[in-house]
């Protein structure tokens, strides 16, 4: 396996286009993530029904769900992997949909096959809105942005 956690994590490791065709398991995305020091010592299978999911179109095409890595360092932030029986732009919507009003920050690796790996950035800023003599802000995904496809 090209990403074995017991190798020596390289401080300068830099991705590039070869190690992402590696990519080819629920393992070698783990060790991928650990070589970029994401801690994966706590890798977690999930459910739909403990994700909240609801919509039954989803909740078929969904075939494993992993939260790969956790940090909470400095803000919390998730890596969650969704195997899936087809990759969709509406379920890769619905999904980032279901992450919306969750705390933390979180990237999605979505795929159907391992061939096409989709990572999704669930990305919030906070909006300031000034009236008179009070400031709010309020903390939401960008307007008007689909999730990126990389």
């Amino acid at each position: 396996m090209p990403y074995e956690k017991e190798l020596d994590r390289d401080d300068n490791f830099s991705p590039n286009y070869n190690d992402v065709q590696l990519l080819s398991s629920r393992d070698t995305l783990a060790a991928f993530f650990s070589s970029l020091h994401y801690n994966t010592d706590e890798r977690v299978t999930q459910t739909a029904d403990a994700m909240g999911f609801t919509s039954e179109q989803l909740r078929s095409a969904i075939k494993h769900i992993e939260r790969l890595a956790y940090n909470t360092d400095f803000d919390s932030f998730s890596v969650y992997l969704f195997e899936l029986q087809r990759l969709t732009v509406a379920l890769r919507n619905d999904i980032v949909r279901g992450f919306r009003n969750r705390p933390g920050s979180y990237l999605l690796v979505l795929t159907d096959d391992y061939e096409r790996l989709d990572f999704v950035l669930v990305e919030r800023y906070t909006q300031t809105i000034t009236t008179h003599d009070e400031t709010f802000e309020v903390p939401t995904l960008f307007p008007g942005k689909s999730p990126a496809l990389v």
